[in-house]
């Protein structure tokens, strides 16, 4: 009588086995090492991204910028004191607006440009990336309704004489500032970016780098630190770089 030979079902040395409790522990480990590595580098990656889409976004203020000139006589963004501002899109179901100070304009020159460039279209990049908290109606911030992620230097919309060498006050600093009236304008920041928006979740960040945009158009990456150091100024406390150069538009901050 033939005979079968039984398979066997002991296992070998060959056989797959378990993880021990120590390999487990040791593939956790690594794991957490190359996450400790990796992420750091994600991060910066993101965050490069994202300063990026702010560079792009201030190129493209310029442009806006280029229109409210070619409709205003080649003056820059201004209005006089005790102006009212218009801090919604003028056909908003509840319009608003605001009363601010006349050096407020750097946050509010957006409310000068319904007829050039209007909110519903343009509202959105004037935003840094991630800082947009009503999808619908980007205008609608936590920050304030109708305030914009990129600032205007207040040395355009007064004249150069307010950052002259010891200047006494005078009604003839409040006006316009005129394209001509720029010497050096690639020298020259009109706008950067206040927010650092594309820096958020990162407390660590060098935030002394900030997105600018020059008079000239372009954009980039300057240190504020190492910008022109404002002018003391008895009747404009509280002077920053860039916001506040030496001269005013006549004047460099690089």
């Amino acid at each position: 009588m033939q005979r079968f030979r039984s398979e066997s079902t002991t296992t070998g040395p060959s056989a797959a086995r378990a993880f021990s409790l120590i390999e487990l522990l040791v593939s956790i480990g690594v794991i957490a090492l190359l996450l400790a590595i990796l992420l750091p580098a994600l991060l910066g990656a993101r965050s490069r991204g994202r300063e990026v889409v702010t560079l792009g976004n201030l190129r493209q203020l310029s442009l806006t910028m280029e229109a409210y000139l070619g409709a205003y006589d080649q003056t820059y963004p201004w209005a006089p004191a005790g102006t009212w501002f218009t801090i919604t899109p003028p056909d908003d179901l509840e319009p608003s607006s605001v009363y601010p100070g006349y050096w407020n304009l750097d946050i509010y020159w957006t409310a000068l440009m319904h007829d050039v460039a209007p909110w519903r279209q343009n509202f959105r990049s004037w935003v840094g990336p991630g800082g947009v908290d009503d999808a619908e109606r980007p205008w609608l911030r936590a920050r304030g309704a109708g305030i914009p992620s990129y600032h205007l230097s207040h040395t355009f919309f007064a004249r150069p004489e307010v950052w002259a060498p010891a200047p006494v006050d005078s009604a003839t600093f409040y006006r316009p500032v005129s394209q001509r009236d720029v010497r050096f304008p690639s020298n020259k920041v009109m706008m950067w970016d206040e927010e650092l928006t594309h820096l958020a979740n990162q407390p660590k960040a060098d935030r002394d780098l900030r997105p600018m945009l020059f008079a000239d158009g372009h954009a980039s990456v300057k240190r504020l630190s190492k910008a022109a150091r404002p002018p003391a100024i008895s009747f404009k406390p509280d002077t920053r770089p860039v916001v506040d150069t030496p001269n005013g538009v006549h004047g460099r901050d690089y």
